[in-house]
């Protein structure tokens, strides 16, 4: 059992315009430090916001992740129930599917990985030790951290919605709202550095402090799929929009002509779990990521492939994300 004698901040937090510090000693004796990066977890996701194609999409879902089975294999999977968007156009926010085939942005993703180096650093990080009332103890401590590096395949598949104006010949300008899914090939990189070290202080009793942060880029390659085709349907275009559906099958051809479909994506994020002070079972989650997708765009427009630019941010609560 290591010994150690540290400095401890406390932070009176803006009493008027003026934070206040004051430093006191506390003992703190290091009971043990991680052994190895292996974890399983299930993740809620009560908070998901993403926006892409002049769409702002709300969701929850939930996640598991499998991470150094056997020390090299990992598994991820995620799904993303969409459950309203807000449409910056029309400044309007709905529950409603937004086309007429009552289709919504939902995503499913599945990877494996396969790490093949994993190396031991050693860090130093800011611990909370307690909060009372308004006030938090925190502390810098040096621990050991484990650094892994993972290769990972998967598959993605998620709801692209493209709105927009179109003019064909002889009809006039016409709004249109369609939807196409989309579905990728995922081949990417993750950084994943763990941290599990557990103290006992003489003022604060048992804490811990444990992380997962892992940072990934990954390339997104499209698997074929057809352009939506727009059925003859009757549909209010008031409440509902989609393309007028008068248009003639060449007009309808026209239409198609002014999308191109870009191959490949490409997506960087950053996600986190770490626990409280006292409560190592129960992980807080936090992730963001950018990226373009792939998909549809409408080419006949200028930037129309800046419609392709998403963003997705996920706030969450993990159970069993226990490192060793």
């Amino acid at each position: 059992m290591r010994r150690i004698f540290i400095f401890t901040a406390l932070l009176f937090p803006f009493l008027g315009n003026t934070q206040v510090k004051s430093t006191s000693t506390v003992q703190m004796d290091l009971v043990s430090e991680i052994k190895s990066s292996t974890s399983l977890g299930f993740t809620l996701n009560p908070i998901i916001v993403n926006g892409a194609g002049g769409l702002i999409y709300y969701s929850f879902g939930g996640s598991f992740n499998a991470m150094n089975i056997a020390n090299k294999f990992n598994l991820f999977t995620e799904y993303n129930l969409n459950t309203g968007r807000y449409d910056k156009n029309n400044n309007e926010y709905s529950y409603k599917s937004l086309d007429f085939d009552k289709k919504n942005a939902n995503l499913f993703e599945f990877t494996i990985g396969y790490t093949f180096d994993e190396a031991k650093n050693n860090t130093e990080k800011t611990l909370t030790l307690a909060k009372v009332a308004n006030t938090n103890y925190i502390t810098n401590i040096k621990a050991k951290e484990l650094v892994s590096k993972i290769i990972r395949v998967g598959y993605n598949h998620q709801g692209q919605f493209l709105s927009g104006t179109f003019e064909p010949v002889g009809v006039g300008q016409t709004n249109y709202m369609i939807y196409n899914p989309i579905n990728n090939l995922i081949f990417g990189y993750q950084n994943v550095n763990s941290l599990k070290s557990i103290y006992k202080t003489d003022k604060f009793g048992t804490v811990h402090a444990a992380y997962q942060d892992c940072y990934y880029i990954d390339l997104l390659v499209a698997l074929p799929n057809s352009f939506t085709y727009i059925e003859n349907k009757e549909q209010s275009t008031t409440s509902n929009p989609v393309l007028t559906p008068d248009l003639s099958m060449i007009q309808q051809n026209e239409f198609r002509e002014n999308f191109r479909k870009s191959p490949i994506g490409f997506r960087a994020g950053y996600k986190t779990f770490s626990s409280t002070s006292k409560q190592d079972f129960l992980r807080y989650s936090f992730g963001i990521e950018v990226g373009s997708n792939t998909g549809y765009y409408q080419s006949s427009k200028s930037f129309g492939i800046s419609s392709l630019f998403q963003w997705k941010i996920t706030f969450g609560i993990g159970f069993l994300q226990s490192l060793k």
